[in-house]
């Protein structure tokens, strides 16, 4: 790495000396040798007055997206110790259009920045690339790029360092790392979809596993760990998420951004960490629905602790949907006392505790635990509690039926929640004369279904005593059902057709 530093940054003294550039309005160029006119008009803009664009601060390259060439080109803009990435692409010769602004990717302060087309460059590291480890080489993509960044009073080495190629969809990835940040001076790291790797003057010293953001759009270059140890400590993967009825979407938020986080849907509901509780959108978030303009969210604290809370709905990407939370909102009591926590999956930390007898709100269930509101000391909160600890009873009646030319059915719904979620059910068959003498196909039972999941299915021998026939049955029903299907059976055949459905409606 040493070597490959020093050779890029006499390369870059033994450039030739290209007039400087600068709009009457804009960013001022000191070289505009062979930067598309397309680049040069967008940095023209009055808001880039006072920022330089220095000799080097641009690079393009090339790569195949979807069977078609696209042209990229990356460029720092610098004001102040301020400064930003820009990039841009093209495609089917057309002119190059912004598509990337960043000033988390790169570092901050006074310096030089060099950018440089890499495509298709190997990086071997230690052991050699003779040696059968696997990680001992890698080669970047077609379309690479590094940029490269020297403090102001170091006219030696280049202090840190970032590569990042193109995947075949179409997006750049931070994919190697040099910086005298991690430590020691030449410390590297490789980032993958699964974790960083780290070395030493190009000798690993060990992995951590976890979700990292390589996403150029989205990297943080001061979130970063910046050793081993400190990747160990923050990443982590996000987990399953028990049966129920929440259900989780990983979304890649905007990086670099940071939200206060409630354990309910408004800032009126209790802030865990002493009213501190925050989220950086640069690790892993996962989210399970909205409720009056927030979302419902998991993220990581560190290895040993999540939490789940609320942050504004706003805060989604734009163009990112989720539905909304389908709460159940019932009467529960609490009828041992229990800690109330925001991560049941992980370290199960306390936010308060609930006594016996203490009135909740039941929202949902998640596999042992029961997602709950109540009210501490005058103020909502939301967290779970074992399913053990808390109670609930529902009996909802709901009713449908179903008629046509040959008879008419009317079926009847107790909903029933008393540990479990049970339905007992009656329909009265109406049929011909023909059904009683025999004479003639007929129902003979029911398929019960469950969210159009085949659940229960049970069926009459004896035949019709008289033209009105009642099939009366229970059935253990899943959480997070609020439809039932039942599906008459005839003697020959299930008649999907004339299926009665039952809405579980609030």
């Amino acid at each position: 790495m040493k070597r490959i530093v020093s050779v890029l940054f006499c390369l870059a003294l033994l450039a030739a000396c290209a007039p400087a550039f600068a709009n009457a309005d804009g960013a001022y160029f000191q070289s505009t040798a062979q930067i598309p006119d397309a680049v040069l008009e967008f940095f023209s803009d009055p808001s880039f007055t006072g920022y330089t664009i220095g000799w080097y601060s641009y690079a393009e390259t090339a790569r195949m997206v979807n069977g078609a060439w696209h042209g990229y080109a990356f460029a720092v803009a610098q004001k102040d110790g301020h400064n930003v990435l820009y990039g841009f692409r093209s495609s089917g010769g057309q002119a190059f259009r912004h598509f990337l602004t960043t000033d988390s990717a790169i570092p901050q302060g006074p310096g030089r920045f060099e950018l440089a087309n890499i495509d298709g460059y190997t990086i071997e590291t230690y052991p050699s690339a003779s040696s059968a480890d696997a990680d001992s080489r890698f080669t970047l993509s077609d379309a690479a790029i590094a940029i490269r960044f020297q403090v102001a009073d170091n006219e030696e080495y280049f202090n840190w360092s970032m590569w990042a190629d193109c995947d075949p969809s179409g997006q750049w990835h931070v994919r190697w790392l040099h910086a005298n940040a991690f430590g020691t001076k030449y410390s590297e790291a490789r980032l993958t979809e699964e974790g960083v790797t780290t070395y030493f003057e190009l000798a690993p010293q060990g992995t951590a596993k976890g979700v990292v953001e390589t996403n150029l759009r989205y990297f943080s270059w001061e979130a970063f760990p910046k050793s081993l140890q400190e990747a160990k400590e923050k990443l982590t993967n996000p987990p399953a998420i028990p049966s129920g009825e929440l259900n989780a979407q990983r979304v890649r938020f905007t990086g670099g951004q940071k939200y206060e986080v409630y354990s309910g849907p408004g800032a009126q509901y209790l802030r865990a960490n002493n009213g501190r509780a925050s989220v950086s959108t640069n690790d892993w978030i996962q989210v399970f629905g909205s409720e009056n303009g927030y979302i419902l969210i998991q993220y990581d604290l560190s290895s040993a602790q999540n939490r789940f809370g609320y942050i504004p709905q706003s805060a989604l990407p734009g163009g990112t949907h989720v539905s909304p939370l389908a709460f159940v909102y019932t009467d529960a009591s609490i009828i041992t006392s229990t800690a109330l926590t925001d991560d049941p999956l992980r370290s199960q930390t306390a936010l308060c505790t609930l006594n016996s007898g203490d009135a909740v709100t039941w929202l949902a269930v998640m596999g042992n635990w029961v997602y709950v509101e109540a009210n501490v000391s005058g103020q909502p909160v939301r967290g779970f509690v074992p399913v053990s600890a808390v109670s609930r009873s529902i009996r909802k009646s709901f009713s449908a039926s179903f008629q046509n030319q040959v008879y008419s059915a009317q079926a009847t719904v107790e909903m029933t929640y008393e540990n479990i979620l049970a339905a007992n059910i009656a329909i009265i068959v109406n049929g011909p004369s023909a059904w009683k003498s025999g004479s003639a196909d007929r129902v003979i039972g029911y398929k019960l279904y469950a969210n159009n999941l085949l659940i229960d299915e049970v069926t009459h021998a004896v035949g019709y005593i008289s033209q009105s026939e009642t099939f009366a049955f229970s059935s253990v029903i899943p959480n997070g059902t609020v439809v039932l299907g039942l599906c008459p059976v005839y003697a020959s055949g299930p008649a999907i057709g004339e299926t009665i459905t039952v809405a579980l409606a609030n």
